[in-house]
């Protein structure tokens, strides 16, 4: 479904207080200029980590002692597959 660009959707949003609290948290410590973009951002590294999934990568974070610790994996129904060409 592609949307018009330029054309915005509305959607209201329920959290629990902790949820909120981490969401303020991260808007702070992101510098974002609002919660609706922080949380557009966290939807496109989401997509992305979805798609790399998809295709059978698996994201890691590597500490600076080389310490290596796999942050993403994702066990998805096949029309996920889809997203793979998208």
């Amino acid at each position: 479904m592609m949307m018009e660009k330029g054309k915005k959707t509305r959607i209201s949003l329920d959290l629990s207080q902790s949820a909120f609290d981490r969401l303020s948290s991260l808007e702070q410590i992101t510098d974002s200029s609002s919660k609706a973009d922080l949380i557009r951002e966290a939807l496109r590294l989401y997509e992305y980590l979805v798609r790399q999934s998809v295709k059978g990568s698996k994201v890691q974070c590597v500490a600076t002692d080389g310490t290596v610790t796999e942050v993403f994996a994702t066990s998805l129904p096949t029309p996920a597959q889809e997203m793979v060409s998208a």
